[in-house]
C-alpha cells in the first residue's frame, strides 16, 4: 500500500527540486534574454542600414544619374555604360587575378534562411576614358555613396595610343556589381 506513495512522493519531491532550483537560476536566464534582445535589436539596426544600401529592381534607371554626377565629380568620361551577363564579364575580365583565384577555389553555397530572400546581382560594363588617376578616384568615390556598387574588375584596354599614354590618358573598362532585390 505504501510503495505507491512513496513513488509518488519521491516524483513530486525531484519536481520540487528542480523547481527550486530553476526558481533561483531565473534572474540570470532573464538577464541573458535582455543581452540577447539587445543584440538581436542592435544585427537589426545594422541590417536595416545594409538592406538601404541594396538598390531596389526598379530603381536601377536612377544609377545613370549617379554615374554622371560621378564622372562630373572626377572629370573621367564615359563612353560606354550597358548592363552585361554573367559570360560576358568572364571574357571582358579574362585576365583578373580575381577572376583566376575564384575558379581556382570552388566556393560553398549555404541553404541559410538569409539567402531564401532575393538577392540577385546585376552587372554593368563601363568605358571609361581620363586620367589614370581620375579613373581611380573614380573608383574611390562610387564607394561614397550609400549603396553598395562593388567594382567587380578594371583593365586598361591595351589598343590605347602612345599620345593618350603620354599624357596619362587611358581607356578602361569596369565592370561594377550591384546587389539587387
Amino acid at each position: 500500500l505504501l510503495i505507491p506513495n512513496i513513488k509518488s512522493f519521491n516524483s513530486k519531491y525531484k519536481l520540487s527540486r528542480q523547481y527550486t532550483k530553476e526558481s533561483q537560476d531565473l534572474p540570470n536566464l532573464n538577464n541573458d534574454l535582455i543581452t540577447m534582445k539587445k543584440k538581436y535589436k542592435k544585427i537589426n539596426s545594422s541590417m536595416t542600414k545594409i538592406k538601404s544600401s541594396i538598390i531596389e529592381k526598379d530603381k536601377l534607371i536612377y544609377l545613370t544619374n549617379l554615374f554622371d554626377d560621378l564622372s562630373k565629380s572626377t572629370s573621367v568620361r564615359i563612353d560606354f555604360f550597358s548592363p552585361i551577363n554573367k559570360k560576358q564579364e568572364d571574357s571582358i575580365c579574362k585576365i583578373s587575378e580575381v577572376n583566376q583565384i575564384s575558379k581556382n577555389f570552388p566556393t560553398k553555397k549555404s541553404s541559410s534562411k538569409s539567402n531564401s530572400q532575393n538577392i540577385n546581382e546585376a552587372i554593368y560594363q563601363l568605358k571609361l576614358y581620363g586620367n589614370y588617376l581620375n579613373i581611380i578616384s573614380f573608383l574611390n568615390s562610387i564607394q561614397n555613396y550609400n549603396l553598395m556598387i562593388i567594382p567587380s574588375c578594371i583593365q586598361v584596354i591595351e589598343e590605347n595610343d602612345d599620345e593618350f599614354k603620354k599624357g596619362g590618358f587611358v581607356k578602361a573598362n569596369l565592370l561594377i556589381k550591384l546587389p539587387i532585390r
